[in-house]
């Protein structure tokens, strides 16, 4: 197969630590070696944080921000609650 995107969900939910790893590297893997993207929808943000290049939040079914991975836990938790800079500036500009 040619994948050029791969979609997982939760990918490491209810696995020991060992079988986590080897799953995250496996992503990584797939990413750098066969240049595919791997768009993972997970709860365990430090998870996020350590593979993706960005992450994006949803809030309410919208999005609420786009954030680096070095992003500080504020800035998370603000586009947790939809208070994230990128969703009012996004609202700012539906609203003129």
């Amino acid at each position: 197969m040619n994948l050029k995107i791969l979609f997982l969900l939760e990918p490491t939910c209810g696995v020991d630590i060992g079988a986590k790893e080897k799953i995250l590297n496996m992503m990584l893997k797939m990413n750098e070696k066969n240049n595919i993207t791997v768009v993972v929808i997970s709860s365990e943000l430090e998870e996020l944080k350590r593979i993706s290049d960005r992450v994006a939040d949803l809030c309410e079914g919208r999005l609420s921000n786009i954030l680096h991975p070095n992003s500080s836990d504020e800035e998370f938790t603000l586009a947790y609650t939809g208070e994230g800079e990128y969703y009012e500036n996004q609202e700012a500009s539906h609203n003129n």
